[in-house]
């Protein structure tokens, strides 16, 4: 499997600001920019559909689970209507801030979120039975350091789910522009921030590196975003899919 260090060209620290300053320009609209309309709400289904189907099922009651950037707390919150004990971090004080005002608000008091800086997470080791990070590690030039940093506080036989863009895919002329700029297509008003879009095991030798054997593979398919409760595709069909899923299982 290829692995390429996309890291080279980006100074990190550079991309950790911007990545930051966009989140926080973008917290109190980014919800309803992204997930409040027709194609949003389905896109929010699909994401709560995956967890359901790969992650929760590895889980027991009463177990601790990260959200590598929890953002709003989307999905953190959807989460917590399960008997887990969760955690959340983000490199975004704005975004937290949403997100403590959300756990608040639907009375998830329980939920811990807070700051992360981007290098160690504020955790022990093997303090999680899971983890799981969706639209987050292709913003991360440095990947590697975080797949290092998630099996660090994963205990022996946790699983972590995350998903990265699909450059292997119908979707690839985007990832191509995407890659050769090191950003996103999209800006806001503090600027852009990197993104990174994946070749099929791509991440493999960092995950192998990091102790983390990958158990499950799925895409999202196109169709996703017509209908709700989408179910995700595998094999051949990864090819149609802009984003995949990979279910890792920590083995060391």
């Amino acid at each position: 499997m290829d692995e390429v260090d996309s890291s080279e060209s980006v100074r990190p620290g550079e991309s950790d600001r911007e990545t930051r300053a966009y989140y926080d320009a973008e917290a109190r609209v980014y919800d309803q920019n992204r997930y409040g309309g027709y194609f949003g709400t389905r896109a929010d289904s699909f994401h709560r559909q995956v967890l359901a189907d790969l992650l929760c099922p590895t889980v027991r009651a009463g177990e601790r689970v990260l959200e590598f950037g929890c953002g709003t707390g989307r999905l953190l919150s959807w989460m917590a209507e399960r008997d887990y004990r969760l955690y959340g971090v983000d490199v975004s004080r704005g975004m937290l801030a949403v997100c403590q005002e959300r756990l608040n608000q639907e009375g998830h008091e329980g939920v811990s979120a807070a700051l992360y800086d981007g290098g160690r997470l504020p955790f022990d080791d093997a303090f999680f039975s899971a983890a799981y990070a969706i639209l987050v590690i292709n913003l991360i030039p440095d990947f590697r350091a975080a797949f290092g940093e998630v099996a660090r506080v994963l205990e022996h036989g946790g699983h972590f789910l995350f998903n990265v863009p699909n450059l292997e895919s119908l979707y690839f002329p985007a990832g191509l522009y995407v890659n050769s700029r090191g950003r996103s297509r999209t800006a806001n008003a503090a600027g852009g921030r990197y993104s990174h879009w994946f070749r099929r095991g791509e991440a493999a030798g960092a995950l192998r590196g990091a102790g983390l054997e990958i158990r499950g593979v799925v895409g999202q398919p196109p169709w996703a975003g017509w209908v709700m409760n989408c179910p995700p595709v595998s094999g051949p069909f990864l090819y149609i899919c802009k984003s995949i899923y990979v279910l890792v299982e920590k083995i060391v």
